[in-house]
């Protein structure tokens, strides 16, 4: 049942399959209130009633990677619902769906909505035990935010941002690079973009504003000095195609968390990079090994 601060909304949601519709629960889209405006939701119930039950709060990367990707991610939250867990996704605050100043936005904004988004599912589900899965900034995301919260039990990291400065300079050139091929006219170079973020001016990144506060935020994050890798169970997945060469920083973080916990995993999914699908590239809309290796993760920490 929807509190005062929730707001249930009509469904705009992925067609389900045959075979996802008898395999899952309902899906309910809603806001939820907050200091800034409304954040939306999703809501993936399992079917199956299993014990001890799990939910999962899925941490998404910002929307300049998250383009071309809705389909993946919808899907993969039907698969872990399929698996037995409950399932909340969410939009950051200003950021596509949920209501708030894009150009306010900062880290601690976010990291205010995964906490959010936790106490919402824990509220919504008879849940017992709670983790965040996070993709790319979501997955360095997901890792702050459960150093903050104890009560975060696993976390499941796709592909996170060990370096913030490293990040924020590839999200500049790639956005230079959309223009380039998307042939609007723009002649920004990366140097010009980052002047302006300097200046205290927000930039669009594939359409969404990125604020100068964000920016600065990310130029500071270091996961592996500022995130204590405390003992709770970890995957860390990294997709990286055939001979593709995989990225030393991902797998120092991950060793951080597997030296904490003898629940931690640093695994590979022999795939192409879901976040280079962003318009104009493509859709991308599966990626069975990424989503198969974190099952089998789950089942094996059931």
């Amino acid at each position: 049942m929807m509190s005062s601060s929730q707001q249930a909304i009509s469904p705009r949601v992925e067609p389900r399959s045959h075979s996802e519709a008898d395999a899952t629960g309902p899906e309910r889209p809603f806001f939820v209130d907050h200091a800034n405006g409304q954040l939306y939701c999703v809501l993936y119930e399992r079917q199956a009633s299993s014990r001890p039950a799990k939910g999962v709060v899925f941490c998404p990367p910002y929307p300049w990677e998250y383009q071309g990707c809705d389909r993946l991610f919808v899907r993969a939250a039907r698969r872990l619902a399929a698996a037995g867990l409950d399932v909340l996704r969410f939009d950051y605050s200003g950021m596509r769906e949920s209501t708030g100043s894009a150009h306010l936005a900062a880290l601690d904004t976010h990291l205010s909505d995964v906490q959010l988004a936790t106490d919402q599912l824990r509220s919504l589900r008879p849940v017992d035990s709670v983790g965040l899965l996070g993709a790319r900034a979501g997955a360095t995301l997901a890792a702050m935010a459960a150093d903050r919260d104890p009560r975060v039990e696993f976390l499941i990291l796709w592909d996170p941002i060990p370096a913030g400065k490293r990040y924020m300079t590839r999200c500049l050139r790639s956005a230079v690079a959309s223009r380039s091929i998307a042939g609007d006219g723009s002649r920004q170079t990366s140097a010009e973009l980052r002047s302006q973020l300097e200046r205290g001016e927000s930039v669009e990144l594939a359409g969404f504003l990125l604020s100068a506060k964000l920016y600065d935020d990310w130029l500071g994050i270091d996961a592996l000095r500022r995130i204590d890798q405390r003992d709770i169970p970890c995957l860390v997945l990294e997709t990286c195609a055939g001979q593709s060469r995989r990225d030393r920083h991902v797998a120092k973080l991950a060793r951080a968390y597997t030296d904490a916990t003898d629940d931690g995993r640093l695994a590979v999914a022999d795939e192409p990079p879901y976040w280079v699908g962003a318009p104009p590239f493509g859709v991308i809309d599966s990626r069975p090994a990424l989503i198969t290796e974190t099952l089998s993760w789950l089942a094996d920490l059931a």
